[in-house]
């Protein structure tokens, strides 16, 4: 599962989480919208959501996005990326804006597996 904090300059600090789905198959060329707090979280490329990820999972080859909406062009904002699993725990490729900034890796702990500016 994947979950997000974002904070921006003036401190504002919105935390996602998208575990409201139960145990569902997803269709992958599907989106799935949220919206929290003035900010949109568009998911793509998902496979399937499981309680045992706490939300939105991918289990097959191929690439899975989230993307926020509603920052400010040019503003600064620090972000922390979570992934849970409580069974099929793995390592993942992470991009932010398009650039890699390494991997994530699911575990059982609740603690960000990422964090940048």
């Amino acid at each position: 599962g994947i979950a997000f904090d974002i904070q921006d300059a003036q401190m504002n600090f919105v935390k996602m989480s998208f575990n409201d789905r139960g145990d569902k198959t997803l269709t992958a060329s599907s989106q799935y919208v949220y919206k929290w707090n003035g900010y949109t979280f568009t998911l793509r490329g998902w496979t399937h959501t499981r309680n045992y990820a706490k939300g939105f999972l991918r289990n097959q080859a191929g690439t899975a996005t989230a993307v926020v909406s509603g920052l400010i062009p040019g503003g600064q904002y620090y972000w922390k990326v979570y992934q849970y699993a409580s069974s099929f725990a793995g390592t993942n490729p992470l991009s932010v804006n398009g650039v890699a900034v390494g991997s994530t890796t699911s575990s059982t702990s609740t603690d960000a597996t990422v964090i940048g500016a």
